[in-house]
């Protein structure tokens, strides 16, 4: 889209940014592209944001801009549609207005694609209502350039809410087998283990030397480790003593490092010296940068000047392109070109979509999409727009066309 065409469809936006990267300072060229809000275009239903980059010449500096436009269209057509479970997932690049106030753009056109969208947090879940419409989702930071945003994922309250309470069912059901499992395992293992453990133990207490009843394998395991205990603390008794011994040599080894962690102590004391030194060059250095900052502000005068200069020239080229259509409208026939003006209130809405999407600079392909319509379709159409404008051609309303935004500006 042409320069003019933009501060026409962005009259609050476009100035603003361009103001303000040709006024960037910023060195590093990523923090210096710019992605707007959203703004709806001037006579269209749609909506649109740009993707704006500075253009720097030889020597670094901002001479101008350049970039793209992302329309609402665009946006969902290139926008992967997710789907959790089954539900439709939502994502979008919002714009904050106020606050827990959003605009932006989403990736599948809901019943608030163009309202203003309310968030709020409930101490579980992150909400975002718009009108009737309520979605449950998260939001993160997005971060282009210079330019804040936050990008946003969503799922129908309901869906949502309908997936919880199927999980919650799960988790019953779930809970319900494994507490029938416990109470089947607890029986089987208290009558095969617990009771004949308990009758062993009450004959430990009246006869210590007695061999188990039971006929059960751990519990004649259980027997044989209290008799060989003893003896296991005895081994046990003689490692510690081993250990003990490793320990001492240790602690020799210990007292040995710490003398050479002071030795080297002594070493960081020099370096520190050193260091103070060097701290007193990187001073001397900073004195020069100083310098340096001061010849640069002369440069950003010089600079200044160089800018008014090329202000100078846009206002003559200003002037230039206002004679030159000024000529054009002399070279077309005026009551022709009147009887055009005066029947586009004439055409049908589906028409005046195709006429704005002409006035944009769409191609034919460009519209076909856009509206999802055959070649056919967009002929016949094509065909009443000429009879109702009085063209007999696309390059005659492609004429007017011009003429018409030239006269706007």
């Amino acid at each position: 889209m042409p320069l003019p065409d933009l501060f026409t469809a962005y009259p609050r936006v476009i100035p603003a940014m361009h103001d303000k990267l040709l006024h960037a300072k910023e060195n590093n060229i990523s923090q210096q592209y710019i992605l707007t809000d959203v703004a709806h275009l001037k006579e269209s239903w749609e909506q649109s944001r740009l993707f704006l980059m500075p253009i720097n010449s030889n020597n670094g500096r901002i001479i101008g801009i350049c970039g793209f436009e992302i329309s609402s269209v665009y946006f969902q057509q290139r926008t992967k549609q997710a789907n959790y479970k089954g539900y439709p997932l939502i994502t979008a690049i919002l714009d904050k207005k106020a606050d827990n106030e959003y605009q932006g753009q989403l990736s599948n056109p809901a019943s608030f694609v163009n309202a203003t969208i309310k968030t709020s947090f409930d101490g579980e879940h992150e909400l975002f209502t718009a009108g009737q419409e309520r979605f449950i989702g998260f939001t993160a930071p997005l971060t282009v350039g210079a330019s804040e945003h936050r990008v946003a994922v969503m799922l129908p309250a309901d869906s949502y809410y309908h997936l919880q309470r199927q999980a919650k069912m799960r988790l019953l059901i779930m809970l319900g087998i494994i507490l029938l499992l416990s109470l089947l395992s607890a029986g089987y293992f208290s009558k095969r283990y617990v009771d004949p453990l308990v009758a062993d133990l009450q004959q430990l207490q009246q006869n210590p030397d007695a061999p188990p009843q039971a006929n059960v394998l751990e519990l004649n395991q259980f027997f044989e480790f209290l008799q060989n205990h003893s003896e296991q603390q005895a081994e046990k008794l003689r490692q510690l003593q081993s250990e003990n011994n490793q320990v001492q040599k240790q602690y020799g080894l210990a007292a040995l490092r710490l003398q050479e962690a002071q030795e080297k102590q002594k070493q960081t004391a020099n370096q520190y010296i050193q260091l103070e030194e060097q701290l007193a060059a990187l001073q001397n250095e900073i004195q020069q940068v100083r310098l340096q900052m001061e010849q640069t502000q002369q440069e950003k005068l010089q600079a200044q000047q160089e800018r008014e200069q090329a202000q100078q020239q846009f206002n003559f080229a200003q002037a230039a392109l206002e004679k030159a259509i000024e000529k054009k409208l002399e070279s077309v026939d005026p009551d022709s070109y009147q009887m055009f003006i005066d029947n586009l209130a004439t055409l049908t809405p589906k028409e005046e979509d195709i006429f704005n999407l002409y006035v944009q600079g769409c191609s034919t392909k460009d519209i076909i999409s856009q509206l999802g319509i055959t070649e056919n379709t967009l002929k016949y159409h094509n065909k009443n727009i000429y009879s109702k404008l009085g063209v007999k051609t696309r390059k005659e309303l492609l004429q007017y066309i011009e003429l018409m935004r030239n006269a706007e500006h």
